[in-house]
């Protein structure tokens, strides 16, 4: 497998890293492309940009709401149901807009334990949509949120990277 990394690497036009990590893990195991980039995977600057419009607080100015937005799918481990949960801790002026419906027994079963948590009024559950609606979906957002729960050391940073490409924090 070394031997056809290698070769690949040698033989590339250009060689796309989905982050500086990765990048930074190939040097001195490969060798150096001729030529190298890092782009986050499924990136689309025609469907992920910063939001711009009135709907957006000014700098400085605080709100008495707070918008709080995830984006992806409802497995288990996504730390969906903990984000759920969690929203009872926080004050009274917490919203979530959970952006997914997939798989729908999923989204059934996070409903119900947001009924039973008491927090199905302050929890929009908006259901699959296609990409280029999530622009749309997030344009009052405060805070795009990454509950994610796992065990892995490597996680791909694609939402981290939607997040900055909408330009939340």
């Amino acid at each position: 497998l070394f031997a056809l990394e290698k070769k690949a690497f040698t033989e590339a036009d250009l060689v796309v890293f989905n982050c500086e990590a990765l990048r930074e893990q190939a040097v001195g195991y490969l060798p150096e492309p001729a030529r190298a980039m890092v782009s986050p995977l499924g990136y689309n600057e025609k469907v992920i940009r910063p939001l711009r419009g009135p709907e957006l607080a000014e700098p400085g100015e605080v709100r008495n709401v707070v918008r709080l937005a995830y984006v992806g799918s409802l497995q288990r481990g996504k730390g969906v149901e903990s984000l759920v949960r969690s929203l009872a801790l926080l004050p009274e002026n917490y919203l979530l807009r959970i952006i997914g419906g997939k798989p729908e027994p999923e989204l059934e079963r996070l409903r119900e334990l947001a009924a039973r948590a008491g927090t199905n009024t302050r929890i929009e559950f908006v259901g699959h949509v296609t990409q280029d609606r999530v622009g749309k979906l997030l344009r009052d957002a405060d805070m795009f949120v990454i509950p994610l729960e796992t065990e892995t050391d490597f996680l791909a940073p694609m939402k981290m990277f939607e997040a900055v490409g909408f330009g939340l924090p």
